[in-house]
This record gives structure tokens, sequence and C-alpha cells, in this order.
């Protein structure tokens, strides 16, 4: 085997491990899922995360074809209300908190430490 060989194979290797990390399309439930965190829609969000939680129909922790999850969307909309309907409900936290900083939303800052803090098992890393 000589040295190009090698090399189409790491490559062809790091193709595929990086096409593994691209998002799923969405369903159509998962895109009112986020279209209705993105405007706002409690109501609408709550439902679906319940029937979601009794059902398991959809990914509460789906992203969009821009990277953005729920939460990413409540914190960008600086609804705290959705942020901590959210977070109750399960959704990862992820960077969450990192993205809340980034965006300068004091609140969600706050809620998402304070939820980090209840969470943490001693002795691990946050």
């Amino acid at each position: 085997m000589d040295e190009t060989s090698i090399d189409v194979e790491s490559t062809t290797t790091k193709n595929l491990m990086s096409v593994s990390n691209l998002p799923k399309p969405l369903t159509l439930e998962e895109k009112k899922y986020l279209l209705a965190v993105e405007r706002g829609d409690m109501g609408n969000v709550r439902r679906i995360l319940q029937k979601a939680h009794r059902q398991h129909h959809i990914n509460i922790d789906c992203v969009d074809s821009l990277g953005r999850g729920a939460l990413t969307l409540a914190i960008d909309g600086e609804n705290l209300e959705m942020v901590e309907l959210l977070v109750i409900m399960g959704v990862q936290t992820k960077d969450g908190l990192l993205h809340a900083i980034n965006a300068e939303f004091v609140e969600a800052v706050e809620l998402l430490l304070e939820h980090e803090e209840l969470i943490h098992k001693e002795g691990e890393p946050y």
C-alpha cells in the first residue's frame, strides 16, 4: 500500500464522519415545533412537548438547517418563559448557556445556571 491510498482512505473516513454529524431532515411536526418556539406560541409548544413525551413522535432536540434548536430559538427571541418551559420539559441545554451569554440575555443565563446546579452530580465536571 502506498501513501496515496492511505490518504484517500483517511479522507474518505473523515468525510463520512462529517456527513454523520449533519442534522437529519426535519419532519413536518418538528418544523411546526420549531416554528411555534420561534413565534413564542407557548400553548402550542407545551402541547407538542407533552405529546412528544407520551408518544415520542418527534425529537424535541431537533435542529433546523442552520443548526438552531428550540432553546437557541427561544434565547434569540429573548423569550424567558419559553426558555423555562423548554428546560422544564427536558430539552437538552448543551450550548444554551454559552448562547445566552453571547446574546447578553441575563435572565436566561441565570435560569440555565440554576438548572445546571440542580442537575449536576457531585464529583462530575460541569
